[in-house]
């Protein structure tokens, strides 16, 4: 939680710390930014001034934000089409926007000992708000039966001769109880994620698995005594047990990745012409037809219809934001932005083709609602949106 690197990350756990909602981990992380510089301390005093945080909020409302905002960038946008945004989830019942942007000016005065002028404007209030999406999705058993995993109390779900399965906050853990040599014929599971939905496995060899929304994930129950293989479509998160007698297969849009045992991500949407596999940990060979190629952490493999595979490297703080809890966009292009949105809130943008290659560069908690993700593109000065129930209808400025 260094002042300098993501304040956006900051405010999420100063949120946490005021909700009384810090795990251990994020207790440690948050003790130490507090201890790290004497303003931390003041700006927590601060915001827990419910009267002064209000006086706060009260002014900035009334002042210039789109002006002020620029100012708060720092710098001119050299590409008119790229716009910077941050943001971060409301602090308790005030604005949600304030809390990100006191920490963005406290990290600018921290590094450049400047006097903080913090800027800021609420969203509209007057469109329905549309929530983020949560942990939801469905596990289809070999027999037909389908269990509603949002639905569904902690505890064992299902338990038979050589399984049980038990649902654990958000989390389907499967326990093979079985002896894997009488294994002959295997009886397979999917795990399917709606749009607004995202969902953890742990599968019966240990594998933690994320799936991300629109996702499903086919797996045996008991892996065969040669190899672990899965089927993945849309977006998923593996860390792969460490098993050199057993690989690890992914199948995802014909292509197969194969693991001994390491950290990567896939992205396979079905509507995609590609397929993305990027190295975390580890060593990854991803295969097309006849293609294949081995990967370095750090890179990504691009696969396509016509078999190629190409290696580029990646940003991995950006390709794993989704398991993480927010967006990432770095240039992205306004097509992708939308699509990301679409599967996370479930809606659909409606936006002329023209505004496609739009590119956007910023940072977005995933809890935040759709309303407060759409003012914070329009304070750029470039777009503007219209709700019509869950249709989004885009325009430029």
């Amino acid at each position: 939680m260094e002042n300098n690197l993501d304040p956006f990350k900051n405010a999420d756990i100063v949120l946490k710390y005021l909700r009384g909602e810090l795990n251990s981990s994020e207790v440690e992380a948050f003790e130490k930014w507090l201890k790290q510089n004497k303003a931390n301390e003041a700006f927590l005093q601060k915001v827990q001034d419910e009267e002064k945080l209000q006086q706060e909020l009260d002014f900035y409302a009334a002042i210039n934000t789109k002006k002020n905002w620029q100012e708060l960038v720092g710098k001119a946008q050299t590409e008119p089409k790229v716009i910077k945004l941050w943001h971060k989830p409301a602090i308790v019942k005030y604005a949600a926007v304030f809390l990100l942007f006191a920490l963005t000016i406290l990290t600018i005065y921290i590094d450049n000992n400047k006097e903080p002028t913090i800027v800021s404007s609420p969203p509209s209030s007057n469109q329905p708000e549309i929530k983020p999406g949560k942990d939801q999705a469905k596990l289809t058993l070999a027999d037909g039966t389908e269990i509603i995993l949002d639905e569904s109390e902690n505890g064992l779900l299902q338990a038979n001769d050589h399984v049980k399965i038990n649902k654990q906050n958000g989390r389907v853990v499967y326990q093979f109880t079985g002896n894997p040599m009488a294994v002959t014929a295997l009886e397979f599971h999917t795990i399917s994620t709606p749009r607004g939905g995202q969902y953890q496995l742990s599968l019966p060899d240990g594998t933690q698995v994320w799936l991300n929304a629109a996702s499903t994930l086919r797996f045996p129950v008991a892996f065969s005594n040669y190899e672990r293989k899965v089927t993945l479509t849309g977006e998923g998160y593996f860390e792969v047990a460490k098993n050199k007698e057993k690989p690890f297969r992914v199948v995802a849009n014909h292509t197969t990745v194969e693991v001994l045992g390491t950290h990567f991500n896939i992205n396979a949407y079905s509507e995609e012409n590609w397929t993305k596999t990027t190295l975390l940990e580890g060593s990854v060979k991803v295969n097309k037809e006849n293609a294949g190629v081995v990967l370095e952490p750090g890179f990504q493999a691009i696969t396509g219809e016509a078999g190629k595979i190409k290696l580029t490297a990646a940003d991995l703080d950006q390709v794993i934001a989704w398991k993480e809890g927010y967006f990432q966009f770095d240039k992205e292009d306004f097509n992708s932005i939308a699509t990301q949105l679409e599967r996370w809130y479930d809606v659909e943008f409606i936006y002329p083709a023209t505004m496609s290659s739009w590119e956007f560069a910023g940072a977005i908690p995933r809890s935040t609602s759709l309303n407060q993700v759409l003012h914070m593109l329009e304070l750029s000065g470039s777009i503007k949106f219209k709700l019509e129930g869950r249709r989004i209808m885009v325009e430029p400025k």
